[in-house]
């Protein structure tokens, strides 16, 4: 992600000193909203942290946050809700409350498209939208559960999609990662048409990690090797990540 690869490499330029100073910069574009998190996120106990309230107001406003802006705006919220301040506390509740409200509201809508239309891009939306939502409910088990059971529902219908697309698949075996069905995700993998090229073995990798088959994950790099200059910026560094954590 190369919002994190920002704290990876050395920061020039505009560099705030707070965190109302970093959410400002969020806000003019200037600054990624992990370095609002990683200032926020100090040793400091809570009640001496400072937040400006109305910024984080103002993103949360937003309609257009990305899964990973809402992740990250979920740990200072679940942070702020635990204050000794009434007022705080009640704010960051409320806007959990509206971010998974969000995400209800478009479910909904996906359910009657479902429905009306039978096409396959509610189905996939449906299972995305079910899979973020246990993933932003990372704090309450029994919540992440339910939300990531409901995702594998649309999961197995979205299996058996006739042209299923790259992305479903990749979304499918992160749902059943999630849920540690490991056999299931090989399964997928490969009765999956063209499940050689290199964007299904790296997923097939990421399985074999996830279950700790470090021969497996490495057996699977191998058939990389010839071809890992056609490797996009992100599968490449997966590849000498996992290749690295081979060889310990």
């Amino acid at each position: 992600m190369k919002e994190i690869d920002f704290f990876r490499t050395e920061r020039k330029g505009y560099d705030p000193k707070t965190p109302s100073a970093a959410i400002k910069a969020y806000e003019e574009g200037i600054l990624p909203i992990e370095h609002f998190i990683y200032m926020s996120t100090s040793l400091h106990p809570i009640d001496e942290w400072t937040y400006d309230v109305d910024s984080i107001d103002r993103i949360i406003a937003r309609e257009d946050l990305t899964i990973q802006e809402n992740l990250l705006l979920m740990k200072i919220l679940e942070t702020m809700v635990k204050s000794k301040d009434m007022e705080l506390a009640v704010f960051a509740a409320e806007s959990i409350n509206l971010i998974e409200a969000r995400y209800t509201e478009k479910i909904e809508k996906l359910k009657n498209e479902r429905m009306t239309a039978k096409e396959s891009g509610a189905v996939s939306g449906l299972a995305r939208l079910y899979y973020e939502l246990a993933l932003l409910n990372e704090q309450r088990a029994s919540i992440k559960t339910f939300y990531l059971k409901e995702a594998f529902f649309y999961a197995k219908e979205l299996v058996t999609t006739r042209k299923i697309k790259k992305r479903d698949v990749e979304l499918i075996i992160d749902i059943l990662l999630a849920l540690k069905l490991y056999d299931h995700a090989l399964y997928v993998l490969d009765t999956i048409n063209g499940k050689d090229e290199p964007f299904f073995i790296l997923l097939k990798a990421r399985v074999e990690f996830a279950r700790k088959n470090y021969g497996g994950t490495h057996s699977l790099l191998m058939k990389l090797s010839p071809v890992e200059d056609q490797l996009d910026e992100d599968d490449k560094n997966l590849f000498l990540y996992w290749n690295i954590e081979d060889e310990k």
